[in-house]
């Protein structure tokens, strides 16, 4: 199986790629939708300059950074799906476009910093979860019935 990691130049390509994509569609959003710049910097928390960049990325060669297409991401100027439709991409390419979906599910962040925060190591349990699920454990009805246990003791 071929691995699915993207080298340091072929990410380059890839947000270039990106940025030439996401260029458009602030446009869009500006020639189309009314949006001024101004309110798409303010509203997903882009200077305005680098969205001239953005949009203009074969005058100033300065791809997207991951920060940066991560806010897009999550503001919902751009979702995942547009990018992997609008975009020609290797299957490693999607893959790593993909792991971006994270930004794009409405407060899956803050839940998992907030759980994070309080001691609690998110990817350990999410692995246990999907453990268990696949040996065919039904982990919601488990979790259930042991609050219903705990909830009968504290009575």
């Amino acid at each position: 199986m071929e691995k699915l990691e993207l080298r340091k130049a072929e990410k380059r390509k890839l947000l270039e790629k990106l940025t030439v994509f996401i260029g458009k569609k602030i446009e869009y959003k500006n020639s189309v939708e009314g949006w001024t710049d101004r309110e798409i910097a303010i509203f997903c928390g882009v200077p305005q300059n680098r969205l001239t960049e953005i949009k203009n990325f074969a005058k100033y060669n300065r791809a997207i950074s991951e920060v940066f297409l991560a806010a897009f991401i999550e503001s919902g100027i751009i979702t995942i799906e547009e990018l992997i439709k609008g975009v020609a991409m290797m299957e490693k390419e999607t893959a790593y476009v993909e792991t971006m979906r994270f930004f794009q599910k409405p407060g899956l962040k803050e839940g998992v910093m907030k759980h994070n925060d309080a001691g609690v190591d998110v990817v350990a349990v999410l692995d246990k979860n999907k453990a268990a699920s696949d040996a065919g454990i039904d982990v919601d009805a488990l979790i259930k019935k042991e609050m219903e246990r705990i909830a009968k003791k504290k009575k």
